[in-house]
């Protein structure tokens, strides 16, 4: 069963929104998928189990899952935003070392020094070397 949560900020923490349950309240948006799933436990009479991953959880024997959706008003763009560049500057990120390792390599393979392939790409020694041996 997939619960959604609309979850709107107040002032001592969150209303959560149970579609078909009801609303509950939490501190934090951390703390949240707790509550909810105390709150789903009280409201279906079924034991709520520790085994708590992330917004994932066992509740009478069947796998419920929590979608829950910050509402944030004007503010949500932003952080959509936020969420989006950090996204892609992991991503340039990953291609960046890639690149890296490979420039090393290169380096490498042409004779040029651990330690002069480190100053060319702005890393340490030891990331040179580590880079020269992996795959």
């Amino acid at each position: 069963m997939i619960y959604k949560v609309r979850a709107k900020p107040w002032r001592n923490g969150w209303e959560l929104h149970i579609d078909d349950i009801g609303v509950t309240q939490s501190r934090t948006l951390e703390a949240a998928s707790q509550q909810i799933l105390d709150y789903v436990g009280c409201f279906t009479g079924k034991r709520v189990p520790v085994e708590l991953l992330a917004a994932e959880a066992m509740i009478g024997g069947g796998e419920v899952q929590l979608s829950i959706y910050p509402d944030l008003g004007s503010v949500t763009d932003l952080v959509k935003a936020a969420l989006a560049a950090a996204t892609e500057a992991a991503r340039q990120q990953d291609e960046a070392e890639r690149q890296a390792r490979a420039a090393a390599r290169a380096l490498r393979d042409e004779g040029v020094s651990v330690a002069d392939a480190a100053y060319l790409l702005c890393v340490s020694k030891a990331r040179v070397s580590r880079w020269s041996r992996d795959p």
